[in-house]
């Protein structure tokens, strides 16, 4: 799982000059401080600064406090949205996107 980020933070740099990909609204649905088991919906909204730039995938890890992986999508492709079944707590969430290019974010 470490080597899988380090490669593609590695890809990512290889291509953050042809394009800047970010994601603008990655967030819980609101009722996560409340869902009682139910699974949390992450959303969010890739942006490029390239015309006609596509979705063409995305992953969604999710670390608890101690830094451990809770939930991992695996790569998605359609729409940028996920769901993950979270225990109460805290958590960090992490999100990479790719075009349909193969540029990563």
């Amino acid at each position: 799982p470490e080597t899988d980020c380090l490669v593609m933070r590695a890809l990512a740099g290889l291509f953050a000059s042809c394009c800047a990909l970010g994601t603008e609204r990655m967030r819980p649905d609101g009722s996560y401080p409340n869902h009682g088991g139910k699974p949390v919906h992450f959303t969010f909204a890739p942006t490029s600064d390239v015309q006609n730039t596509e979705l063409g995938g995305f992953r969604v890890r999710i670390w608890d406090n101690a830094g451990e992986v809770v939930a991992d999508s695996g790569n998605l492709t359609g729409p940028p949205e996920h769901s993950a079944a979270l225990h109460p707590g805290r958590y960090v969430w992490g999100l990479q996107w790719w075009t349909q290019d193969g540029d990563f974010s």
